[in-house]
């Protein structure tokens, strides 16, 4: 379901800090207006920025806690800031309607970690079963996002983002760690690597942020998966890594583990003229600019 387009509008952001978040700004700096800089699990302080905002059509909304390693060390806070967090939005965005003032269309990015494995490219219907904490809240918030517009008629987007990566991304993500490893690697060593026998849709940041403007120029509703429809074998991205590095000299080893899939069925983002491209050598290339 598409509403009226808004080209040329502006935006609020949360989570500007972020990878994504960052892209935008540096790619759209005439699209982003206010950038919350306060908790987001501070309803107050989301209240009144919410409240202040004028002449906006929307807002992105990218606050969370996303790497593994940290939402399994402290999933309070991961439950605070993905679901609370978002909850905060959304309840601001209620009493804002509630004074007859006009709504902006709300913006609010999942992940693909909500579905569960599968061989077949996922469809925004197919089995949500998150295998990971972080999973588990963004689906939640998902949920709260549903609520919100069904009982209030916040109209929002749920954009489901399937893997990506881009410049300055955080070591324990999977394509820089990969980097690290490779190029850390002994002359002439063997690198044993495990997860990687199953596939996943990889984009750049730069293809998330441009998919997300788009579908903020469409103020698009519903759920819809960002992705490129590609299922990228993790071994690909490895070995090229690999070979962009100029690591011929190691061995590469790849460890016999159960593989899982999350690769995105992009029908809807084609009808709309979003679907993005897979590049494997542009995709590893960010991590060496």
């Amino acid at each position: 379901m598409k509403s009226t387009a808004k080209t040329g509008a502006k935006y609020a952001l949360t989570g500007a800090t972020g990878l994504v978040g960052s892209t935008i700004r540096k790619m759209f700096p005439d699209r982003i207006g206010p950038v919350f800089s306060g908790d987001i699990r501070d309803a107050t302080a989301v209240e009144r920025f919410i409240y202040d905002l004028e002449g906006i059509a929307g807002i992105l909304h990218l606050a969370a806690v996303v790497p593994k390693q940290i939402a399994d060390q402290d999933p309070v806070r991961v439950l605070e800031v993905n679901v609370l967090g978002t909850v905060n939005v959304l309840e601001a965005l209620r009493k804002l309607k509630a004074t007859g003032a006009d709504v902006p269309w709300l913006f609010y990015a999942s992940t693909s970690h909500v579905y569960a494995s599968s061989e077949k490219p996922l469809r925004e219907t197919d089995l949500l079963a998150p295998f990971t904490i972080y999973g588990r809240t963004k689906l939640q918030a998902e949920e709260w996002v549903r609520i919100y517009q069904d009982n209030f008629g916040i109209l929002s987007c749920t954009g489901r983002i399937f893997s990506f990566t881009g410049p300055g991304q955080p070591s324990y993500y999977f394509v820089p760690a990969m980097v690290k490893k490779i190029t850390q690697a002994p002359a002439g060593g063997v690198v044993q690597v495990g997860g990687i026998t199953g596939t996943r849709d990889f984009l750049r940041v730069d293809q998330v942020a441009s998919t997300i403007m788009g579908l903020a120029e469409r103020r698009h509703v519903g759920v819809i998966n960002i992705g490129t429809g590609v299922p990228a074998p993790l071994e690909s991205i490895v070995r090229e890594v690999a070979r962009r590095a100029e690591r011929t000299d190691l061995k590469i080893e790849v460890l016999p583990d159960p593989p899982t899939h999350l690769n995105a069925n992009v029908d809807r983002l084609k009808e709309l003229g979003l679907a993005a491209e897979f590049s494997l050598s542009a995709l590893v290339e960010t991590q060496f600019q």
